[in-house]
């Protein structure tokens, strides 16, 4: 997905221990992503064919959600940390992913309390757990040699409102976030 919605290419030559640099990336995504988003051909047949190889020694799993049971559209989905390769800029696919912005955890987090930003709760969650480190590189560090502890949020309805549930072994400094009415931000309540 990250090729397919934002026109990034994680990937060496066969042979060689360098990423693809911004131009050929660019080429990539030109030559393969309408095909790629039509199922016309697969991400795969394109490594094959420009004998690419997944930089995936360069990705380290970062957090599991999985979507609450009475969610009726339910997703499972792992995080991976990686570093961007600076010189490619990507571009969104305007399916998708329609809007593209580099941006600091602690940004977007801003954003969203002041209510300029949308963030769904995982994303959130994944957000001020990377707030903690100062550096993209910190991060990776730090994260790959911690485990991943799958979540899978629970909805609470309080007399204050509707809760959700963590499990603190997660490591995201909270177990218990508050939602306010109509809100998709919350607010942590650090319990347990």
């Amino acid at each position: 997905e990250t090729f397919e919605e934002a026109g990034l290419m994680l990937a060496r030559r066969r042979g060689t221990n360098e990423i693809v640099d911004a131009d050929a990336a660019h080429g990539l995504v030109e030559t393969y992503r309408a095909t790629l988003l039509k199922g016309e051909t697969t991400f795969v047949d394109i490594l094959r064919k420009e004998n690419l190889v997944l930089a995936a020694d360069l990705m380290v799993p970062f957090a599991h959600w999985i979507t609450p049971e009475v969610v009726p559209k339910r997703f499972d989905t792992h995080f991976l940390l990686i570093a961007a390769p600076v010189a490619q800029l990507g571009a969104h696919d305007g399916g998708e992913s329609v809007e593209g912005l580099w941006t600091t955890p602690r940004q977007a987090l801003s954003e969203a309390k002041a209510g300029t930003r949308t963030l769904v709760f995982a994303t959130r969650m994944n957000l001020e757990k990377l707030s903690r480190y100062s550096t993209v590189a910190e991060a990776v560090e730090i994260t790959r040699s911690r485990p991943v502890v799958s979540v899978v949020p629970k909805a609470l309805k309080t007399p204050e409102g509707r809760r959700l549930q963590i499990p603190a072994e997660a490591d995201y400094g909270v177990t218990e976030v508050f939602v306010e009415e109509g809100s998709t931000f919350g607010t942590a309540a650090h319990r347990g």
